[in-house]
């Protein structure tokens, strides 16, 4: 016990001496002590270097005492006072060193400088065995297989190989260590996310100089039966020329709450409008300078007051909704059918028959052996679908080049081997009706496709259709000879007394005459609204126009809904007088051009810097002009290539990774022209990582 006492009265009087000065014992108090307990070896009273051996945080000041590194650095109180730290230790001995590495404080410092020390070490190891040319290679791999619209979390790795075996060190100069290969998962979406980004980077950058934009929109359902609303803009770039880009792939069923990300939403106006809205302020896009919102016509799209265009519409107030024109052609067209039951029986039976040979491989090749005999071109009947635009036409077509081979070939299936007069008749007249809403509908999904030729060609098509009511076509002409050379080959025609009258009423004057009125219906020729007021930069009528007041109205119009703003002075004057200025100017410059085309008195105001000066109102008319969405034709295309990307062996993509592989299928440059130097120096700059670039 007495051994004890006295040990732990030692130890308390070692930690304290810095405080309270050591007592001077007495011989007698020498003498007894040695009675009591042991002898000790003498401890040193000098520093002595082999004490640092193991111990770098020691260091010895002669005069003053000693200090540790550690503590000083993370700024440590072992004692609750600044011992070892501020202020020396005086006590110059072996067991003071050992206690002080035993405190609490002192233990804390060497954890956090042995964590510091192992990072550092890694970033060590990682940087001499790294350089930039092994990462943008595997960027440039991982582009291309984006690009190529190729699964790239299954295919990155293969190809890295393959360029091993080809003599190129690429993977084996991304494999730094055992857990640093950058070929997993989690490396290839950053790489992905990367490569994205700065496509979409550029895209907002150009958006917002521009002084206008337009946003198109259109859903539909991918191959995992998820819903998709695809989110185009249209805007001008500083030459003025047009550009299409795509922004957001948004699945409007998911919840837009970061924190309820799981929960389902209803689909409706607010919904869409929702992640829409979401979207333009969170890349902080001016709402004020959206003019246009292209849609496909759907209820929940331009419902007059609770319709998408409508919702927002309260925050982009000058903002207009279009009706897509080439989907209001193919409305018009499939309407049209329905008035006639022997077209709309036509189109089943096209229907049939693809789905006939389609199921079917025996049947395809004997098909293609019935052609091959006959000297015919070997041809696959084309799919006949009310929702892509030009299939009906496409599908009438290829079934009157090869129509002789496929009844040769469905005389397996019959006992007979035949057909029927109006079914022929019917095919030559679709033959000789539908290329002219075709060529329409292609115009209509021209990038550039200006509104003021939207009236001319609807109306020249229609006459064009009605002159076909009492005067047969090219392919109608041919009849009589089609069914000749059928006879010829042993195919019955069969016909009845009526034929010819049923032909003209219920076929023909039937299906005519509903695909002109549901023509004028959808594209009227007293249109009124605010975009036909823009048909005043078309330069034919200005050309032909005598009236010295052409366009004021118009002008006046278009100046008050787009340029007008709160709490400012009336521009649409302004405006009026820039017309009447202009009219001048354009009769005496762009209309006494040799070739005049439909966008140049558009096209002269948006690129011509002089012009702008004169006639300021005017361009930014013109600007709006040009940006607004006729069609919603660039959506359609977004469609083609989400079910490229998005595949039946490709259901499970995230959300995320679709937005980027779709973006990088369309709005990607060539895998040649990519700028791959500033996305591996992006990619270096996003966190704080374990190696550094060589040079």
């Amino acid at each position: 016990m007495l051994k004890y006492i006295t040990s732990s009265k030692r130890k308390n009087v070692d930690q304290d001496e810095n405080k309270f000065p050591v007592q001077k014992k007495s011989k007698v108090d020498d003498a007894s002590e040695k009675s009591v307990t042991p002898t000790r070896r003498k401890q040193a009273s000098s520093f002595r270097n082999e004490w640092v051996r193991g111990r770098d945080w020691l260091y010895f000041i002669p005069g003053e005492g000693m200090y540790c590194k550690l503590c000083q650095k993370y700024n440590m109180c072992p004692y609750d006072r600044d011992t070892w730290n501020k202020t020396p230790s005086r006590r110059i001995r072996l067991c003071t060193v050992k206690e002080h590495e035993q405190t609490t404080g002192h233990r804390d410092a060497t954890k956090r400088e042995l964590t510091a020390a192992a990072s550092q070490n890694i970033g060590e190891i990682i940087q001499p065995e790294v350089n930039r040319d092994a990462i943008t290679s595997a960027f440039t791999v991982l582009y291309f297989l984006a690009k190529q619209r190729i699964p790239h979390t299954t295919n990155f790795e293969p190809v890295l190989d393959l360029l091993s075996q080809l003599g190129l060190s690429v993977k084996e100069n991304l494999r730094v260590s055992k857990n640093a290969t950058y070929c997993s998962d989690k490396s290839i979406q950053e790489m992905l996310a990367i490569l994205s980004s700065t496509i979409e980077e550029s895209t907002i950058e150009q958006l917002k100089k521009s002084e206008y934009f337009a946003i198109m929109l259109d859903e539909t359902t991918d191959v995992s039966v998820s819903e998709q609303l695809t989110l185009n803009c249209r805007f001008l770039n500083e030459s003025g020329q047009l550009c299409v880009r795509f922004l957001k792939m948004i699945e409007p069923l998911k919840s837009s709450d970061i924190t309820q990300p799981s929960s389902t939403v209803t689909l409706n106006a607010s919904t869409i409008a929702g992640h829409v809205a979401e979207y333009i302020e969170g890349k902080q896009l001016n709402a004020h300078q959206l003019v246009g919102i292209g849609t496909d016509g759907a209820a929940v799209m331009t419902g007059k007051n609770n319709g998408v265009v409508k919702k927002l519409q309260e925050f982009a107030t000058t903002a207009i909704g279009i009706h897509c024109s080439a989907h209001r052609l193919q409305l018009a067209s499939c309407q049209a059918a329905n008035a006639a039951p022997f077209v709309k029986k036509f189109h089943t039976i096209l229907r049939q028959l693809y789905d006939y040979y389609d199921n079917s491989a025996v049947r395809m090749a004997g098909l293609h052996a019935v052609q091959t005999a006959l000297g015919e071109k070997v041809l696959k009947p084309i799919q006949p679908s009310s929702t892509r635009w030009l299939s009906i036409e496409m599908s009438t077509t290829r079934l009157k080049e090869s129509y002789v081979s496929i009844l040769v070939s469905l005389e397996r299936e019959g006992e007979e081997r035949g057909t029927c007069y109006r079914f022929i008749a019917t095919m030559l007249l679709l033959c000789d009706l539908l290329p002219h809403v075709s060529r329409l509908s292609k115009a209509f999904q021209a990038r550039e496709f200006e509104y003021s030729q939207l009236k001319p060609l609807v109306t020249s098509t229609i006459s064009t259709i009605q002159k076909m009511k009492s005067v047969d076509a090219d392919n109608l002409q041919k009849l009589p000879q089609f069914i000749t050379n059928l006879e010829k080959s042993d195919i019955v025609v069969k016909e009845r007394a009526d034929d010819e009258k049923y032909l003209k009423e219920q076929i023909r004057e039937k299906y005519i005459n509903a695909l002109v009125s549901n023509l004028e219906k959808r594209f009227p020729s007293d249109d009124i609204g605010i975009l036909s007021q823009f048909g005043i930069f078309d330069p034919h009528r200005l050309q032909t126009e005598q009236s010295p007041d052409y366009g004021t109205n118009a002008v006046k119009t278009l100046a008050a809904h787009f340029l007008q703003k709160p709490d400012q002075r009336d521009v649409s004057s302004d405006a009026v007088n820039q017309w009447t200025h202009f009219t001048t100017y354009a009769k005496e410059s762009i209309l006494k051009q040799m070739n005049l085309k439909p966008d140049a008195i558009v096209d002269h105001l948006c690129t011509s810097p002089m012009v702008q000066q004169v006639f300021p109102s005017l361009t930014q008319l013109a600007k709006i002009y040009r940006v607004l969405p006729c069609h919603t034709a660039d959506s359609e295309r977004t469609f083609s290539q989400l079910k490229l990307v998005k595949t039946i062996q490709r259901n499970r993509l995230n959300q995320t990774s679709l937005d980027n592989l779709v973006r990088i299928a369309i709005d990607g440059p060539t895998v040649d022209s990519y700028d791959y130097q500033a996305a591996v120096q992006k990619w270096a700059e996003k966190k704080n990582r374990r190696i550094s670039l060589k040079k």
